[in-house]
């Protein structure tokens, strides 16, 4: 019976070192043969192997990891959009939903259905990222609504899953993220709406009533609040405390 290995030598090896290894190889009653070869002809050889440069193969893989990797942290911002939202939805609502209405641009509904929602024991999808929202999520945390769940809240939230329509819509208003979800409790509903980014709320509505509002047209944001407006305003980044009422508003002046 033969068998061969590799010995694999560090790059920083002194020829006389490597000498010195083979002949101690060469002269072992159980080596018949030690044969050096250096890292040139073993690039060689593997590149007659495989067929092209293994470190172009190496560069490749790294490339497609480093997307995948990407990919799943962009999924998981939408996800944080679909919790932040359906979270202000609930504390707005002041009640328990009995029924769940969410619109979606295409790249959220894309994204987010088979990724998993953190903190939820593996649950996946938009539904589940609202649910995890409205259920364990904390409206005032807003980078981190769903940081704090209990086992709990997890087991509450499959309930919820279980027993409450869901619908989940497609919306195309020309903005690549945009999420808005909509409670209803008998007669009464909340609407949040979110967009670019999941602590960017544009729009807060109780019974058809607009608590808070920014439109959104292209570049251009007016906004509106407590009777507040700036028609010169190209750019406004609303940012909320504890209600819809308090809030920053930093204007970018047109001159």
């Amino acid at each position: 019976m033969n068998d061969a290995f590799s010995i694999v030598l560090k790059e920083t090896a002194q020829e006389k070192d490597v000498a010195r290894l083979q002949s101690v190889l060469e002269g072992a009653s159980y080596v018949k043969a030690a044969q050096y070869i250096s890292k040139e002809d073993a690039l060689k050889e593997v590149m007659l192997e495989l067929g092209e440069n293994p470190e172009d193969i190496a560069n490749e893989f790294a490339s497609i990891m480093n997307a995948a990797i990407k990919a799943n942290e962009d999924a998981i911002q939408k996800q944080k959009e679909a919790e932040a939202a359906a979270a202000k939805a609930r504390e707005v609502l002041g009640a328990m939903p009995e029924k769940v209405v969410i619109g979606a641009s295409g790249s959220i509904i894309k994204n987010v259905k088979s990724v998993i929602v953190p903190n939820t024991d593996h649950m996946k999808g938009i539904p589940a990222a609202a649910v995890a929202g409205i259920v364990g999520g904390d409206a005032s945390k807003e980078l981190e609504v769903i940081a704090r769940v209990s086992p709990e809240d997890i087991a509450a939230m499959r309930t919820f899953l279980e027993n409450t329509p869901i619908t989940v819509e497609h919306v195309d208003n020309g903005l690549t993220f945009e999420i808005v979800v909509t409670l209803y409790k008998g007669e009464d509903y909340a609407k949040v709406r979110i967009v670019n980014y999941h602590t960017n709320i544009v729009l807060i509505e109780k019974n058809g009533e607009k608590l808070f509002e920014v439109v959104v047209d292209g570049a251009f944001l007016q906004v509106s609040a407590d009777g507040i407006r700036e028609n010169k305003a190209v750019g406004v980044v609303p940012y909320f405390r504890s209600s819809e009422t308090e809030l920053v508003l930093l204007y970018l002046l047109a001159l």
